[in-house]
């Protein structure tokens, strides 16, 4: 799943299961990187807990809120169900920014 982002914005990157257990997130700002955590068995790690949060608006609803977005948010974000071992969700973060035009005269 693709979703995008304006900087500044609040963006919540959903994530449902059938499970009741807490999920874990993961982030990968590029292809090559490896996974960095953000939340473990539901809890945000320090260092993400300001502008990343869990939404828990019904059982089974570990969507990650991201706000303030910034350009190093994007990349790719992972739900992983049953402490990583279960189901897998992939999210794509697409940072959309403003077409700045600078013109050189040479």
């Amino acid at each position: 799943m693709n979703m995008a982002a304006k900087i500044g914005e609040t963006v919540t990157l959903p994530c449902r299961t059938t499970l009741q257990t807490p999920v874990d997130w993961y982030y990968r700002p590029s292809l090559n990187a490896k996974d960095r955590t953000i939340c473990a068995a539901g809890n945000i790690i320090n260092g993400y807990s300001s502008r990343f949060a869990l939404q828990r608006s019904a059982p089974g609803d570990f969507s990650l809120i991201v706000v303030n977005v910034i350009r190093e948010d994007a990349g790719w974000y992972t739900c992983a169900e049953d402490g990583g071992y279960g189901l897998r969700h992939e999210i794509t973060l697409i940072i959309r920014g403003e077409l700045n035009i600078v013109m050189c005269y040479i």
